[in-house]
């Protein structure tokens, strides 16, 4: 995001904003790098989309936890329903349910990264 846009956001009292790999914490104007979310919609159109569902599987199951199933960090997931593939809710589903059954990673919601 440009200056201009935080400045913008700054002077309409928003605390959060995020892009594809960084949080950014406006009124504390504290900028965090993090792992790029995972997406399902890459060209706003269901069927050109499909080719994210595999990347999306190997990129979570290979890249994001290593071989024992630990996480390499924050993870996040941009649900776009109207052009995410069909089979995308199906891989979704998949995901967050491996993620609720590991006792350490714990679910938040944006705001609440600001008491943290």
């Amino acid at each position: 995001m440009s200056r201009q846009a935080i400045e913008a956001l700054k002077d309409l009292n928003f605390e959060i904003a995020e892009s594809r790999s960084a949080l950014e914490f406006i009124q504390k104007r504290k900028k965090y790098l993090i792992s790029p979310v995972i997406n399902w919609d890459k060209y706003g159109d269901k069927e050109k989309n499909k080719e994210t569902l595999n990347q999306n599987k190997q990129e979570f199951y290979t890249h994001l936890f290593n071989i024992d199933g630990e996480s390499y960090g924050l993870f996040r997931m941009a649900i776009h329903p109207p052009n995410d593939p069909d089979d995308a809710l199906t891989y979704q589903i998949k995901m967050i349910n491996y993620l609720k059954e590991k006792e350490y990673y714990k679910f938040m919601n944006y705001s609440d990264l600001l008491h943290v």
